[in-house]
């Protein structure tokens, strides 16, 4: 496995107590259905029950010769694999 070490110094930062109680919020179960979703017929009735969206993406690394390999994607290049969750709501 490459050195992932910035990507574990973002991870804990981004799930440490002051960030996350500041800026996490999850779903309650009687919020109501977004009107990003309501609006649109295209989306609504078929997301009502919907909570968020996830995506991935890669992002480009510099990991060390060795570990090159082991970062190498699809397409040849060498990136990292993200995946991200949030509301409609951002």
């Amino acid at each position: 496995v490459f050195d992932c070490r910035y990507f574990r110094k973002i991870l804990g930062a981004i799930s440490s107590g002051p960030f996350y109680q500041k800026y996490v919020r999850l779903p309650r179960v009687n919020d109501p259905v977004p009107e990003f979703i309501l609006r649109q017929k295209r989306f609504n009735p078929f997301f009502n029950m919907a909570i968020g969206a996830m995506d991935g993406t890669h992002i480009n690394c510099c990991p060390s010769a060795a570990d090159r390999q082991a970062a190498r994607n699809r397409k040849g290049g060498v990136s990292q694999n993200c995946l991200a969750c949030c509301s409609f709501a951002m």
